[in-house]
């Protein structure tokens, strides 16, 4: 189930989601209704979520926080909504973008103990 964000709050509820979710593992499926759903990348670690309004882009960072590893920048232009949700199947916390060519999902994965 997702929770829908007024535009005004993008900003806010995308950092208080890489509050949350900082450092877990990721997956990030991009579905585009000619192609379908494509997994982008599988277990980078989470590094932040941020909205730019001047450009209208949502930005995802991923990979260690410290240090000068290497990281990656996915950005999304042309957003039209944005939605936040738990999927207790996959234990994890999920941030749905809708944008022009389609959506982009976030998922933040629980880490597992042991």
């Amino acid at each position: 189930m997702y929770r829908e964000i007024p535009r005004e709050r993008w900003a806010i509820e995308l950092a208080a989601f890489t509050a949350r979710n900082a450092q877990r593992p990721t997956v990030i499926e991009i579905d585009i209704p000619d192609i379908g759903v494509q997994e982008q990348e599988h277990d980078y670690p989470l590094r932040g979520i941020t909205y730019d309004r001047r450009d209208e882009r949502v930005s995802i960072m991923l990979g260690e926080l410290e240090g000068a590893d290497p990281h990656l920048t996915h950005s999304i232009p042309a957003v039209r909504s944005v939605a936040i949700g738990k999927a207790p199947e996959r234990r994890s916390e999920v941030v749905r973008i809708a944008h022009d060519d389609g959506q982009t999902l976030v998922w933040a994965k629980e880490i597992q103990a042991g």
